[in-house]
């Protein structure tokens, strides 16, 4: 298809070569592009748009790739050389500083200790086995006095238990003694115990007294009918010297009769135990 030459720039677009060749030729016309050669080069153009694209796109990823081993190299070498200044700092000789060497010495770390067992906590938990029969309290027997004592028969104590109370650890229960099972209550620790006025489970009447564990020496001190000091409990235990009980005047005497004798005093004394404290392993306090 042509148009005249005068109407070229209402024909659309065309090629220079078949302008030129046209022109010179003086035929006056040109050609023009038909859709299909227009569409044939759009096509090119889109295929080359696209080569270049994906060329551009294998640039850049090779780039990307350069910079990031590039930047692991750097990281892998920073790294090497602060471990080689830190072995090398390492295996210099430290400044000796006196003022530090001597509270370094004082002020050392010791080793955690092992978990306190049960018997370390409440050292007076255990059992014991009598070191002495058991016997009212000793008194000065230089004294004169007329009193009598009142002590019932009493079986002989063969070993005592302490045991600590379920609920609360300030008492503990002693099982063994001819008085039967009785409670102590923790005054100061760690066993020093005040055995409070009570009655037994079986009836018993249990007068106030005073328990003491002496772990140094691993015996056990208990007396019976002697009140609590609380200043000082082990005063409890201090042999008691007697004064002389006076004697009850006697009745005067009618005439014609006899006077009666006077009625000694009863003093009831305190019963006493000791014992030896027989050694067992117990479990650790959590």
């Amino acid at each position: 298809m042509y148009f005249n030459l005068f109407f070229w720039n209402k024909s659309g677009f065309f090629h220079k070569s078949d302008f030129w060749h046209n022109y010179l030729t003086g035929t006056g016309q040109i050609p023009i592009q038909t859709p299909k050669k227009k569409l044939r080069m759009k096509r090119t153009a889109l295929f080359a748009g696209i080569f270049l694209m994906l060329i551009s796109f294998a640039n850049a990823q090779d780039s990307t790739a350069k910079v990031a081993q590039d930047t692991a190299t750097k990281v892998v070498q920073d790294t090497a050389t602060k471990i080689a200044q830190t072995a090398s700092t390492a295996m210099k000789p430290a400044v000796s500083n006196p003022t530090v060497d001597s509270i370094a010495a004082k002020y050392k770390l010791q080793p955690m200790p092992e978990p306190m067992t049960v018997e370390q906590v409440f050292p007076a938990i255990g059992e014991y086995q009598p070191s002495a029969a058991a016997a009212p309290a000793t008194t000065d027997s230089a004294s004169t006095t007329t009193s009598a004592t009142t002590e019932p028969a009493m079986p002989a104590v063969t070993s005592v238990k302490i045991m600590l109370d379920e609920q609360n650890k300030g008492i503990v229960w002693v099982d063994g003694l001819p008085q039967g099972k009785i409670k102590a209550m923790l005054r100061k620790s760690p066993s020093t115990y005040k055995i409070p006025a009570q009655k037994t489970e079986s009836g018993t009447d249990v007068k106030e007294g005073t328990l003491i564990y002496d772990k140094d020496t691993k015996t056990l001190s208990v007396i019976i009918g002697k009140a609590y000091n609380d200043q000082d409990p082990a005063a409890a235990f201090a042999p008691a010297v007697e004064e002389p009980v006076a004697a009850a005047p006697a009745p005067k005497a009618k005439k014609g009769k006899k006077a009666k004798a006077a009625k000694p005093v009863k003093v009831e004394k305190p019963w006493v135990f000791t014992g030896t404290k027989v050694e067992h392993t117990t479990a650790s306090v959590n």
